[in-house]
């Protein structure tokens, strides 16, 4: 085995050990829920769902809210089943 290949494994199994690889490869995903419609309830509600079953180690995640006058907003935490938005 070539001395590069070794030191590359070398490398990836540094990052591994430190975490540095999970924090480059975690997608960025964007939530959007709520709205204007006479569904907003249902979209918070499967937001909550979708939050509370996203893998942490590989997405990055962002909670993005319409409120029911078509405002958006950051909110501060994402939705969970007991919140209204």
């Amino acid at each position: 085995m070539s001395g590069t290949r070794r030191g590359a494994r070398e490398d990836a199994a540094r990052r591994e050990r430190t975490g540095y690889i999970s924090a480059v490869k975690r997608k960025r995903v964007g939530v959007l829920f709520g709205g204007r419609s006479s569904e907003h309830e249902v979209s918070v509600r499967s937001a909550a769902s979708v939050f509370a079953n996203l893998d942490r180690k590989r997405y990055d995640s962002t909670a993005i809210y319409i409120d029911p006058e078509g405002r958006w907003t950051l909110p501060s935490r994402p939705p969970d089943a007991s919140t209204d938005a």
